[in-house]
């Protein structure tokens, strides 16, 4: 299930940021200082623009999804838990997103994923998305 992320994820969303194997698969691959990531979070909490949301498993979070939406169009972003990783929520979040995304409006989706991250594409691709383009940069679009 997908619930709207709140302030009370944040230190959540920022452990799982700072992940190693998250950090290398991210195109900013620094560490983000908690300072840094409290402002961005609430600043995206505010962004009438931007949406995230939390995938839980019953109680626990799985992941974070993040839509930054221009118009009927959105690019995601995807983050699972560490110690979740493996076990299929990715493609199950993807799925539940795009009923959201539809609810929203949002008629194409875009992701942008580096080409070693291969669990996020196949995941992506698991979903229904499909290739655009890509070497250095995989871009990957579903229409709703």
């Amino acid at each position: 299930m997908l619930r709207q992320a709140t302030l009370s994820d944040s230190r959540t969303i920022w452990e799982w940021r700072n992940d190693e194997t998250t950090r290398q698969m991210s195109f900013d691959a620094n560490l983000v200082p908690w300072e840094t990531h409290e402002l961005w979070f609430e600043r995206s909490l505010q962004n009438p623009n931007r949406k995230l949301y939390i995938f839980q498993n019953e109680s626990t979070s799985v992941g974070l999804i993040r839509l930054d939406i221009d118009n009927d169009q959105a690019e995601v972003s995807i983050n699972l838990s560490p110690n979740l990783r493996g076990k299929g929520y990715g493609t199950r979040a993807i799925v539940e997103m795009l009923s959201v995304a539809k609810d929203l409006g949002i008629k194409e989706i875009i992701a942008k994923i580096k080409p070693e991250n291969i669990a996020s594409i196949q995941s992506f691709s698991s979903a229904g998305f499909t290739k655009l383009s890509g070497d250095e940069l995989i871009t990957l679009r579903y229409s709703i």
